[in-house]
């Protein structure tokens, strides 16, 4: 027996539908910029995705970055000043690393 009617969609393509408040001058502007034919909500949708594709690529921010990753990061720099080397090498304990000899003395 065949099935009749609309076949149904997958849950990732199905929309939800969310409220936004905009400013009205934003309104109008993309209104002025769309033509009849184009719909609001895809151009929304579009710019979304397009901000999303564009975070999601990027590196990761120092703020994400592990203390240890920035501290090393930090003491391999060549204008990082040797008492600041020195700190970093206490709270880690690098001391063992042949870059930091000049520092053992």
């Amino acid at each position: 027996m065949k099935k009749v009617g609309r076949p149904r969609k997958p849950k990732s393509a199905k929309k939800e539908i969310i409220s936004v408040n905009l400013p009205s001058i934003l309104v109008e502007k993309l209104n002025h910029d769309l033509s009849w034919s184009q719909s609001r909500s895809e151009w929304i949708e579009r710019a979304i995705k397009a901000k999303l594709e564009i975070i999601s690529n990027q590196e990761p921010s120092v703020s994400d970055s592990k203390t240890k990753s920035l501290a090393w990061a930090l003491a391999l720099r060549e204008d990082c000043p040797n008492f600041v080397v020195r700190a970093i090498i206490s709270q880690y304990g690098w001391v063992d690393s042949v870059m930091f000899e000049n520092l053992k003395q």
